[in-house]
């Protein structure tokens, strides 16, 4: 069954640079524990036995966790983008009711608005400083005031634009995850090649789970994403689902 989605009010999301800084000083600690699994270490020629627990990172280590927290930040920002099936929610109430002033509306929908209003007959978002000039954008051109007629028609041409596909939808945030920390473990020396490992079962039997350097990897660096993600009510990702992507797709560099 196709899935219905309802409007949800907008709420803004953190600034790039304090997730990042978050994710990092989270990261910082735990550098060995996650570097080591990529070969890093052998890669620099630098002993593990040498390296002394709470001292000041290399510049390479400090290099590679960066990369890292850079990983976790980008999939933060895309997992507050708001998912195409709650825009298409908006857009189908906006053009029914014309209600677009709202300090709830999710900027995905402004711009959605912005890109197909216009005034008569001419291309579809001629005309962006009616809809953005109360919103401190300076144009040179004069701005009118955006009708809720037009706002309307808008909203429609928008609702009629997006394609909606048929299935359960993509999650970004885990196909942005699976590629830049594959980027990421190849960088520090890593080879991403996706392995399970057997372990008995209760009662008898056995059952297989992920396993591999690449695994161990993630469930190492995974942790200040989900903390952001549930702090921000925002649905967790899975390391499974993270190794399948970045095996499939990104385990040779580009």
């Amino acid at each position: 069954m196709p899935t219905r989605y309802s409007m949800q009010a907008y709420r803004r999301a953190p600034s790039w640079r304090s997730t990042w800084d978050s994710m990092y000083s989270k990261l910082e600690p735990l550098a060995v524990e996650i570097l080591e699994p990529t070969g890093f270490y052998e890669r620099y020629d630098i002993e593990i036995s040498d390296v002394v627990k709470d001292r000041k990172l290399g510049t390479e280590e400090k290099d590679a966790i960066g990369r890292i927290a850079t990983a976790l930040t980008i999939a933060a920002d895309a997992a507050h983008r708001t998912p195409p099936g709650v825009v298409a929610a908006w857009l189908e109430r906006i053009a029914a009711t014309a209600l677009f002033r709202s300090e709830q509306l999710p900027p995905e929908v402004h711009w959605q608005i912005a890109s197909c209003y216009r005034r008569g007959s001419e291309r579809p978002g001629t005309h962006v400083q009616d809809v953005w000039g109360r919103r401190r954008v300076r144009f040179e051109a004069k701005a009118q005031r955006a009708t809720n007629a037009r706002i309307a028609r808008a909203a429609r041409l928008a609702a009629a634009s997006l394609k909606r596909r048929r299935g359960r939808p993509s999650k970004v945030v885990n196909h942005l995850l699976a590629e830049y920390l594959a980027c990421a473990f190849r960088w520090s020396g890593g080879r991403i090649v996706r392995g399970v490992m057997p372990v008995d079962k209760e009662g008898g039997g056995v059952r297989y789970i992920e396993a591999g350097p690449f695994h161990r990897f993630l469930g190492e660096v995974i942790g200040p994403l989900q903390e952001h993600l549930e702090r921000h009510g925002l649905p967790r990702v899975t390391i499974e689902t993270v190794e399948r992507i970045a095996t499939e797709k990104f385990a040779l560099g580009g």
